[in-house]
């Protein structure tokens, strides 16, 4: 009995807050609040950083987090495991727990910036956000991630993204996106006009899959870099008279410009996308280059892996 009671006692996380973005004063101390439990907490007009962190063993889960109060302007930085907040590329240090519920900080009137991760899956939205260096999911994301802007870098990395999930990015550069799994087609029925990738109004450097990539990649206001797939890009269809069919209105955005999470993949870029590699690929590919000149418009495809290169509008199907 004394070693269960141990047990349940390690799994609680902690949710603290200082006056500093590096050190600092404690300001707020939520300490051995129940794991896999949603709480609402207070934080202090004089905090410049929030972290949450998460004890006992791998198995610990973190409920939904709602914060409220905080400063009533300027940023507040949140951080979750035992790290400092990065503005660079930088591995975060996970909070032990198996899953998380997601973030609420949309009643914060501070400029709300996050890093870090954990070990295991999202399972809830991450609401509010308004800045993100690096996040980390090892496990899946199977909820909405929405942000305001990039702060320094933006990255994420971790297995892949559910149907139950997707990513955005309203300003700025996405640096990196890195996913040792798939990527999946969001529910239509609960993202009807939903990409898994949005990069808003920016660029999108560099996305590996290590799975499938079955959702859209958007980057109408920017530029696409590299997208690597080590499988399949496409959706995995059971028939319809769109499968094949590049005249499709419903395959062509630029026929029916709000068709977004349809039935045929898009891969969109408004300046252009250096390279895409995948073993098969069945869909759209569309930016505004001047076609035919190799390295700003051209096209190249070479053998197995499927390679398409420089891309102006095409339908690609290997």
């Amino acid at each position: 009995m004394l070693c269960l009671a141990t047990v349940l006692q390690a799994q609680t996380i902690t949710v603290q807050s200082f006056d500093s973005f590096s050190g600092g004063t404690l300001v707020d101390d939520h300490s051995a609040l129940t794991a896999a439990s949603n709480h609402t907490l207070s934080i202090g007009a004089s905090a410049k950083r929030v972290r949450i962190t998460a004890s006992g063993t791998g198995s610990t889960a973190i409920g939904r987090l709602t914060l409220t109060g905080g400063p009533g302007s300027g940023n507040l930085n949140v951080e979750i495991g035992n790290a400092n907040y990065e503005t660079t590329d930088t591995a975060p240090t996970h909070v032990a727990c198996a899953s998380w519920d997601g973030l609420d900080v949309s009643g914060l009137a501070a400029n709300v910036g996050v890093y870090g991760g954990i070990t295991g899956s999202l399972n809830g939205s991450l609401v509010g956000i308004d800045r993100m260096s690096r996040l980390d999911v090892l496990g899946t994301i199977n909820a909405p991630i929405e942000v305001g802007a990039a702060d320094g870098v933006c990255v994420i990395v971790g297995t892949g993204i559910s149907s139950l999930g997707y990513f955005r990015l309203d300003n700025g550069d996405m640096t990196r996106i890195f996913f040792t799994g798939g990527i999946s087609r969001p529910n239509p029925s609960n993202f009807p006009d939903t990409a898994s990738i949005n990069i808003v109004d920016g660029n999108l450097t560099r996305l590996d899959v290590g799975g499938n990539l079955r959702g859209d990649v958007l980057a109408r206001k920017g530029r696409i870099g590299e997208i690597n797939v080590e499988a399949v890009i496409g959706r995995s269809w059971s028939g319809g008279s769109d499968y094949n069919n590049p005249d499709s209105a419903t395959a062509f955005p630029e026929l029916n410009p709000s068709v977004v999470n349809g039935d045929v993949l898009c891969i969109e870029a408004a300046d252009g996308i250096d390279l895409i590699e995948a073993d098969e690929m069945c869909c759209l590919i569309e930016a505004d280059r001047a076609f035919g000149v190799p390295g700003a418009g051209g096209v190249e495809e070479v053998g197995a892996p499927a390679r398409t290169r420089s891309l102006v509008s095409r339908w690609a199907c290997s």
